[in-house]
């Protein structure tokens, strides 16, 4: 190998100096990808299903919690239309992702 390629023990021909296009930058391991879907996912639990949940069973969040259900504070017919959107946007946000890392990293 030589010295252009192989720097301080690493081997950069592995790593691609830029992401491909159409990839998230500064995401060079699968796992941030799962991460970043884990909190997207969670975040739409929060904001879509928890208030459908909660106005169905008549509860009331308290705590931190009650901060990410923006939707229960809002008036009958407008806190359906804001979960129902809460959960759309966060599904097409998982379809991104996920598609963003099957580029990245095809075998995975």
């Amino acid at each position: 190998m030589t010295a252009a390629v192989r720097t301080r023990g690493i081997d950069l021909g592995r790593y691609p100096a830029r992401p491909r296009p159409g990839t998230l930058g500064g995401m060079n391991d699968p796992k941030s990808y799962d991460g970043l879907s884990s909190f997207v996912f969670m975040l739409g639990v929060y904001a879509g299903v928890v208030p459908f949940v909660s106005k169905l069973f008549g509860w009331e969040p308290d705590g931190p919690k009650r901060l990410l259900i923006v939707a229960g504070r809002l008036p009958s017919p407008a806190w359906w239309l804001v979960s129902l959107l809460a959960v759309v946007v966060a599904f097409a946000l998982l379809c991104w992702i996920d598609s963003a890392k099957k580029r990245r990293f095809p075998g995975s």
